[in-house]
């Protein structure tokens, strides 16, 4: 392992173990689905955010030409080890990891709001309140939200009202900044975990999913410990099962009863 630099040692070795455990975690969901007929190059661009933990990711939504031939090495590797799914494992982290191992001090410099989970852009710190962080959308009736736990290594659910004073603080800032918002929102695998839904109101989760993954952590962040290295227990989970431990789904509401909701219940 490279020295830690600046940063602590637990910290480095954290987001190392999860780099490790999501390229191999990684492997194996572009393995299932390519054998059920999906495109490699759609399941790394697209349903994955293997991309994003390379040095070859620059923050933006645009390709380093050196990913394509990357990929086409995958596709090649894939049709050599079809029966093979633990060849095709080893062999497709052998190749990202060198691309990956470098990208790690840059992501803990931003820890832990890295990009790479939520945004192609770092938030600016003031919309970020604890372990939430706003952005503005394309409708402009409506904000989304992220999450992040700012609480590393403790779990952000063993304090609860703090997380709902972080959330009240935020809306309050969405409100007073664009009081022509009407709805806030958030896309996350978290909607399907108990503890966070208590910091909202009824009717918050739209059970509509998304049948496909994306790139960013509302669906990845479930493979996340608190932390920050890789939940073996999830990922074991997935390798099971062929299927995510949490499904994630749409939450919105409007703000103002966001607002009331958490002032109730500080």
């Amino acid at each position: 392992m490279k020295s830690s630099g600046q940063f602590p040692k637990l910290l480095y070795e954290a987001r190392e173990d999860y780099v490790k455990g999501m390229l191999r975690l990684g492997a194996v969901y572009v393995y299932n689905n390519a054998c059920a007929g999906k495109s490699i190059p759609q399941l790394l661009d697209s349903e994955t955010h293997i991309y994003r933990l390379t040095d070859m990711w620059d923050g933006t939504n645009n390709k380093d030409p050196s990913w394509s031939s990357l990929v086409n090495q995958v596709c090649e590797h894939f049709d050599s080890s079809y029966n093979d799914p633990l060849l095709f494992e080893d062999t497709f982290y052998e190749l990202l990891w060198p691309h990956a191992e470098p990208a790690i001090t840059r992501d803990i410099s931003k820890w832990p709001w890295i990009p790479e989970g939520y945004s192609t852009y770092q938030i600016p710190d003031a919309q970020v309140f604890g372990c939430f962080a706003w952005e503005e959308e394309t409708r402009p009736e409506a904000v989304g939200f992220h999450i992040a736990n700012a609480c590393m290594p403790e779990s952000p659910f063993y304090d609860m009202k703090s997380r709902a004073g972080e959330l009240l603080n935020m809306a309050g800032d969405i409100h007073a900044k664009l009081p022509e918002t009407k709805i806030i929102c958030c896309k996350s695998w978290l909607n399907s975990f108990p503890p966070f839904l208590e910091l909202f109101p009824g009717g918050w989760v739209h059970k509509e999913q998304t049948t496909a993954t994306g790139s960013g952590c509302d669906w990845w962040g479930q493979f996340m410990k608190r932390d920050g290295s890789f939940h073996e227990k999830n990922g074991g989970f997935y390798r099971e099962t062929k299927r995510f431990p949490f499904n994630s789904l749409e939450g919105s509401c409007n703000i103002k009863i966001l607002i009331s909701h958490l002032r109730a219940i500080i």
